[in-house]
């Protein structure tokens, strides 16, 4: 079983709908980790992680060949890392790195690593305001964006409807700079996320355009989730079949005859099954 499969990603939604930028195999790393934390304790003493290569591959369907050297690579980049957490109360933004310490483990295939000490509020201690998912649930998708997006969708799945302003969701994808043109936008980050989403997971997605004036200001994405699988029915019992094997007239074994034929059953057949055709004695048939 992939390791993937038993692990829930918790996350404060404050980190959900921050504004930070990671490379796909950085984005992994992150949950991979993320989905190990028992998000209801404190995680003072517990900050150190340990991610082989193979339950990562698995998780992920990497390639065997090169999954340490991505990992690695990612957990190096991953250190310089940082991400902007907006408090639109106040309208004041921290920033914050997301590890502090990054070992390797070369012989055994795995790297170390400790989330900063100011990332672990965010991470664990987590009674409201947070969002969960399976890890499974996102890893097949193949696109960093999407990955964000199903975050920021996730926490409105029961409500079924989500309206972002364009500026918001270019803060929490940061793409302020890049694709400055709102079709480029769409066509480039939103529209290809949104055919991810509804392709590999659960998620079933939409969206409307709001416009004020000649500029769109807003997205509405309506969200549902995909009809589970029915359940097979059981095979509807076979009929119960009264042999003739006792005495019965001629007209009383047509009459059943032709009532097993209705029934798609072929008379000689049961018959057979039953030890052959009865014999007549005295002008019954037994």
């Amino acid at each position: 079983m992939k390791l993937g499969s038993s692990l829930l990603v918790t996350k404060a939604n404050a980190i959900v709908e921050a504004s930070y930028r990671l490379t796909l195999q950085e984005q992994r790393l992150v949950l991979f980790c993320v989905a190990q934390v028992d998000s209801r304790p404190s995680l003072e003493e517990q900050r150190t992680f340990t991610v082989e290569a193979m339950p990562f591959r698995e998780t992920f369907g990497l390639s065997a060949e090169k999954v340490y050297e991505e990992l690695k690579d990612a957990a190096v980049r991953l250190f310089e890392r940082k991400i902007t957490i907006s408090d639109a109360q106040t309208g004041q933004e921290t920033l914050l790195r997301w590890v502090s310490m990054i070992r390797y483990q070369n012989r055994r295939g795995r790297v170390v690593l400790n989330f900063s000490p100011e990332m672990l509020p965010f991470i664990s201690a987590l009674k409201d305001r947070f969002t969960s998912y399976p890890l499974e649930s996102i890893a097949r998708l193949s696109s960093t964006f999407a990955i964000r997006l199903f975050e920021v969708l996730a926490q409105y799945a029961n409500l079924g409807r989500r309206q972002v302003t364009v500026e918001q969701l270019r803060r929490w994808l940061d793409c302020i700079d890049s694709y400055p043109r709102f079709s480029e936008f769409e066509r480039w980050v939103v529209a290809p996320a949104v055919a991810q989403l509804n392709e590999r997971t659960e998620l079933r997605v939409r969206y409307d355009k709001a416009k004020m004036g000649r500029n769109v200001t807003h997205f509405e994405f309506v969200i549902g989730r995909a009809p589970s699988a029915p359940k097979p029915k059981p095979a509807p019992a076979a009929p119960a079949i009264d042999v003739p094997t006792s005495a019965q007239k001629d007209a009383e074994r047509r009459e059943w005859e032709a009532h097993m034929r209705r029934l798609g059953l072929d008379p000689a057949e049961l018959l057979a099954q039953a030890g052959g055709p009865p014999k007549p004695r005295d002008g019954v048939v037994e």
